[in-house]
């Protein structure tokens, strides 16, 4: 499931081969009777996370500086708009131990990473603009459902949004 997202947004999107792209690059997959192995692009060498950053800058002077918060919260926002207006995919498991800091040219930015939960809004949504699609039912992470999520009603693409200002306030 994951490599055929990850692939639907690479071919939708068409980045630049150089270029930063803030989604992993399915590069292989290899299935088996008894499960597979799917490869990708790394996200970071050193694996830090969100989450990491914010326990760093916690341990070392409290709290996340706002400009770091602002700018990584810009981040976020940018590629969870692209990845819905443009990939038509939505995510379903935003959060801060999702976005892996990565570092390019001396410059840090965000790669959104594990897609085991997202929905091609293009094939499922059923609507001439899959970024209203809604669904019903809960199909996130325990702690991590949108408010619409929560009470039974339908839901689209609040619940990465959601995430989103989940990870922003955490920062």
């Amino acid at each position: 499931h994951e490599y055929c997202i990850l692939q639907r947004i690479e071919d939708r999107l068409r980045p630049n081969v150089a270029s930063f792209f803030p989604y992993p690059r399915p590069k292989s997959l290899y299935a088996f009777k008894e499960g597979g192995t799917f490869l990708m692009t790394a996200a970071s060498y050193s694996g830090f996370t969100l989450l990491d950053v914010v326990n760093i800058f916690n341990k070392i002077i409290g709290k996340v500086p706002e400009l770091v918060a602002i700018y990584y919260t810009s981040r976020m926002l940018e590629h969870i708009d692209t990845l819905h207006r443009e990939g038509k995919v939505l995510h379903n498991d935003v959060k801060a131990d999702n976005w892996v800091i990565t570092s390019s040219a001396g410059k840090f930015d965000l790669m959104l990473v594990d897609f085991g939960r997202s929905v091609d809004l293009e094939r499922t949504g059923g609507t001439s603009d899959p970024i209203r699609s809604q669904f019903k039912g809960n199909v996130a992470a325990e702690d991590t459902e949108c408010v619409a999520m929560r009470e039974s009603r339908p839901w689209g693409i609040d619940q990465d949004l959601f995430g989103l200002c989940s990870s922003a306030h955490l920062l």
